[in-house]
Formats: C-alpha cells, structure tokens, sequence
C-alpha cells in the first residue's frame, strides 16, 4: 500500500526540497501552496520524475477557515487517511510590532500557528503515522522586529508538547531548523536539502525520540560530532 504524507507550503523552499525527499522513498506526495500554483506545479512534475507514486498539489490559505476546511476535505476524499502531516507553511513580517497593522498581526499568527493547528484538528483523526511540525531557531528566543514570527513558534512548541499527550499512538514533534537558505533569510545558511533529508529521517522513524520532542535540526547536520553540547541535547531526547 503507497505511503501518503502531505506537507504544506511545499512549492519552494525546506517544504519543496522535502517533497522531493518523499518522492525518492515513493510515497503519494501532496504539497500545499497559497499563490505559486506555477511553482507548484513544477515541484510535482520533478516528484513524478524522482518515482513519487502520485503527486497532489491542493491551494490552502493558512489565515482563512475556508480554504483550511476545503483543503482537509479534499485531502480526505481523495486519501481517506494518511501516514504524515508536515506543517510546513508559514510567514513573517520584519518591522516593529508598533508598525504593524493588526491585520499583518494576525497573518502571521494565523499562517503559522492557528492555521496549523485547525488544519491538524481536522487531520488528525486520519493521520497513521507522524505530525512534524516546523519550528525555528526563535522558538526559544525572541528577535528583533519578528515579534509575530517568534510568538507563533514558541506556540508551536506548545502544541507539539500538547498533542504529545493527547495522541500517544502517533509521534508528534517539533523540527527546528536554523538558518536555511530560503528566500525569507535571502538564501543565506543551510541548503534546504540537507535539513529535509533530517526532518524525512523524523517523520519516517529512522531516527528515534519521545514524542513530543524538540528536535534541533543543526544537531544532526555534518559537523555534529565536533559539539559536545549537541551530543548532550541529542542524547536527552532519545532518553527523556
């Protein structure tokens, strides 16, 4: 039976480059977009040529509760149930908060956490496997003029660390990458398909943890070895 997983904002970025990694181990592969249906389109033509199984491609608005109710009923039409939900869309707005609009406010803490979160209520009931939920470096640490951004990853740690404990049968976790080499940072840090080939191993189960876990990508990433301070954090989520 094919593997199914499903990750938002998969039209560029850690989300394209993890479509593709999905698509080499040939799952049924689903990307989200909210404007690039271009884009999106060309991600699934390269996932059909990398031997994904099948490959969707659904619009989905993180900020209205239409769009995030079409696109799971559309997901449970065509699927019925699926091995993983990747929650990988979001945005950021760089400016003071007293700059910004309650409008801007709200697009962020809807795309990136509220509109994640209804999207999983609604999937969860369905999901076999594993929800991976992409956090950031500044879940834990506040940065100037991302004061929306940070809120909304501090809440998805939260989240994860909640659904933990309501759902025991399947493992949920927040992935955190650092600084990826995406157009939100002007494709400075990692490349992208190094941190999805660590978030695939997760999702999977190749790599083991404690459901509920705070998973920091750099952690795993070449180089590990050479920071003890890495090895102690690794070893406490395989044995918490």
């Amino acid at each position: 039976m094919n593997r199914i997983v499903v990750i938002t904002g998969g039209s560029r970025g850690i989300g394209e480059a993890l479509a593709y990694e999905f698509a080499r181990a040939r799952f049924v592969v689903a990307i989200t977009y909210r404007k690039e249906a271009q884009l999106a389109q060309g991600v699934l033509k390269h996932c059909l040529e990398l031997g994904a199984s099948a490959a969707h491609a659904l619009p989905l608005d993180l900020t209205s509760d239409e769009s995030v109710k079409n696109c799971a009923k559309e997901i449970l039409r065509m699927f019925g149930a699926l091995d993983i939900l990747v929650n990988n869309a979001g945005t950021v707005i760089s400016a003071k908060l007293s700059e910004q609009s309650f409008e801007q406010i709200d697009e962020q803490l809807h795309a990136s956490l509220v509109g994640p979160m209804k999207l999983t209520s609604l999937l969860l009931p369905v999901i076999k496997n594993s929800v991976i939920n992409i956090g950031s470096n500044l879940a834990t640490v506040g940065k100037k003029n991302w004061t929306g951004y940070c809120a909304a990853k501090f809440g998805i740690r939260g989240m994860t660390q909640a659904l933990a404990k309501e759902w025991p049968d399947i493992k949920i976790l927040a992935l955190h990458p650092g600084l990826t080499a995406t157009a939100m940072v002007n494709w400075r840090g990692t490349e992208p398909a190094a941190v999805a080939r660590v978030i695939y191993s997760f999702a999977t189960g190749a790599n083991s943890v404690v459901s509920g876990s705070d998973i920091w990508i750099k952690d795993y990433l070449p180089g590990f070895w050479r920071s003890p301070r890495r090895v102690l954090r690794r070893l406490r989520n395989i044995f918490k």
